[in-house]
Formats: C-alpha cells, sequence, structure tokens
C-alpha cells in the first residue's frame, strides 16, 4: 500500500467510515484475503487506534470441521460478546489495552481456536467428543471488522472510531520496537517492515 498520512506504520491504513451519529456506515469491510492454514501461520499481528467509546469487532471466514465446510466466527474486540448471533460468536479475543494512541498488539489465533471451551463458538461438522481434533485443520479466508449483532430483523452497525494498519499473519509473533525517534514522528514513523526475520522482531526501513 502507498504510505499514508495518520498511519502508523506509513504503510496505508484501514479507518470506518462513520454517520454523525458514530454508527459504521457499512456492516463490515474487508482488512485481509487469502487463504491459509492456521496451524501453519498462527498468529496475527496489528496496529489500531480506537476511540475509547468505540464498539467494535473482527470477524472472521473459515473452512472449518471434517467437510471444510465455510463458517464464521468472531475475535473480540470491544462489543458486548453476550448479544453475538449464534454463528458469528466469539473463537477468540482481543487483549487491546485502553486509550485512543497507537498500539501493536499480537494473538495466537491458533492456540485460542483451539482453546473453545474459553469461548462460545461451536462449529458445525466439529466432534467435540474428540476435543479439538477436528479444528486443527481450519483454514483462513478472509478477516473483516464487522458486526456479529442481528436484532430486530437487520444487522447492527458498529459505533466509534477504528483504524487499523498492518493487519498480517505470521509464524512467529512479531513486536515494534524504535530505536529512534523518526524525523517525521506524528506523521510517517516508519516506512515499512521486514518480515523476514521475524525472530527478532520487524525489521524497521526508516524514512530519510
Amino acid at each position: 500500500k502507498n504510505p499514508q498520512t495518520g498511519a502508523y506504520c506509513g504503510l496505508g491504513m484501514f479507518t470506518a467510515k462513520t454517520r454523525g451519529d458514530r454508527r459504521w456506515e457499512a456492516a463490515r469491510y474487508s482488512l485481509m484475503r487469502g487463504n491459509y492454514r492456521l496451524k501453519d501461520e498462527q498468529w496475527l499481528n496489528m496496529c489500531y487506534k480506537k476511540s475509547d467509546d468505540a464498539a467494535v469487532n473482527m470477524l472472521v471466514r473459515a473452512r472449518v470441521g471434517r467437510h471444510r465446510r465455510e463458517q464464521w466466527f468472531s475475535i473480540g474486540m470491544t462489543a458486548d460478546y453476550k448479544q453475538f448471533h449464534p454463528h458469528y460468536r466469539r473463537a477468540a479475543q482481543w487483549t487491546l489495552p485502553s486509550g485512543e494512541d497507537w498500539n501493536c498488539v499480537s494473538m495466537n489465533l491458533f492456540d485460542q481456536v483451539m482453546a473453545y471451551d474459553d469461548y462460545e463458538r461451536r462449529f458445525h461438522h466439529v466432534d467435540y467428543r474428540r476435543g479439538n481434533r477436528d479444528l486443527a485443520s481450519m483454514e483462513v479466508r478472509e478477516i473483516y471488522v464487522g458486526t456479529p449483532i442481528h436484532q430486530h430483523g437487520r444487522w447492527q452497525h458498529l459505533t466509534g472510531s477504528l483504524s487499523i494498519d498492518m493487519l498480517f499473519r505470521s509464524k512467529q509473533q512479531l513486536r515494534v520496537t524504535q530505536e529512534r525517534r523518526s524525523p517525521l514522528a506524528g506523521m510517517l514513523p516508519f516506512k515499512g517492515v521486514d518480515t523476514a526475520s521475524a525472530g527478532s522482531g520487524w525489521t524497521i526501513r526508516w524514512y530519510n
């Protein structure tokens, strides 16, 4: 992506469009496409910024179970999971620090999906008498931010502001460490990230 002013990593960012009442204009927005086995690339990493009053959620479309049927689940963010539609219930949860500044976080999505007793989602064509074995072959198709709440005959809008920069998957957990201040701090803190050497974190290419 082309660098954008305001993007924390300088690689372009998603920002939800909101109405005057702070409701989102659309029910969902795509963040990342690509068919991959979750077992092979277990981690999700992102930089984000949200308002303190944001009620937001992440949705995943995946092939799950013995017949590899396409199903959905939520990665909880801040929306009230008790209101989620049964087909969009949580199979994982982000831990998001409070505050309205940029933060970078990672999660092992595979481990959370495998720990199914911690969350509400129960997939079709998964024999839970076998434990989590039928979940291990999950294939992720696409990841969105979007609403899991269906009430009064329609999908309810998410609310508040949310920006996400650099959502991507990896085999290992990635971290951002800035060893020196960018000359364009506040606009484009760094130019890009080389994930080839994930064991030592993100390699940052600075703008001159």
